[in-house]
């Protein structure tokens, strides 16, 4: 297999709640920083532990990720907290499980005669209470995504021939850690163009999407 990379273009409009790390004499030292520049998640996820690795790092530097709830599927076989243990000196990270969302009583008539249903019914329930526990805990900006898919600042926003075109903002390189949250600062979300008003709370976002691909008998 080997990952292709599909770009779904659009401009990003995600971000939410932080500290900055640094090394000092070794040790990981973390600095306060204000809500309003960092993000927060929300994350269903099911054996993805090999996609989990890449995307934590890969978004506490660009966003810049500093809150994590975690929902673990009930069928996975494998758990991801070794993964989030690496994070836990960078990053504020809950694992959750049904318990945190179900009574005993909802438990009990949780079978699994239509996984559809079931799955359906516990990323509801996950995502309402992972967003209102974070709105308390203040964070401005909540990315909801999967762990298959990548934030990025969309090139089209410094394209003058592209609808979106941001002529006043000067292109902000990917290697620039917090790269996301400082676009979002910078856009003007009353801009007609992006249509954020009609979404109000909630924004599409830009993003690339990793995915497999068969390899061909040559390959």
């Amino acid at each position: 297999m080997r990952n292709l990379t599909r770009l779904i273009q659009f401009l990003v409009l995600v971000a939410a709640s932080c500290h900055s790390a640094f090394a000092k004499d070794g040790q990981v030292v973390r600095e306060a920083a204000p809500l309003s520049e960092t993000f927060a998640s929300c994350i269903l996820v099911m054996d993805d532990n090999h996609r989990l690795i890449e995307w934590l790092a890969y978004h506490y530097h660009t966003m810049p990720l500093r809150r994590l709830i975690v929902m673990a599927d009930p069928r996975s076989k494998t758990s991801p907290l070794p993964v989030l243990n690496r994070w836990e000196k960078y990053m504020k990270i809950d694992l959750w499980s049904d318990d945190d969302l179900f009574t005993k009583e909802e438990l009990k008539n949780r079978t699994d005669a239509d996984m559809v249903k079931i799955h359906r019914s516990r990323q509801r329930a996950f995502n309402i209470k992972c967003l209102t526990i974070l709105r308390d805990e203040g964070a401005k900006w909540t990315l909801m995504t999967d762990v298959d898919e990548y934030l990025r600042i969309n090139p089209r926003a410094w394209d003058s021939s592209e609808r979106l075109y941001q002529k006043d903002i000067a292109p902000i390189h990917l290697n620039v850690p917090g790269s996301v949250i400082q676009m979002l600062n910078k856009v003007d979300l009353n801009d007609e163009r992006l249509r954020a008003q009609e979404w109000k709370a909630c924004l599409p976002v830009s993003r690339v999407q990793l995915s497999g691909s068969e390899s061909t008998d040559k390959e």
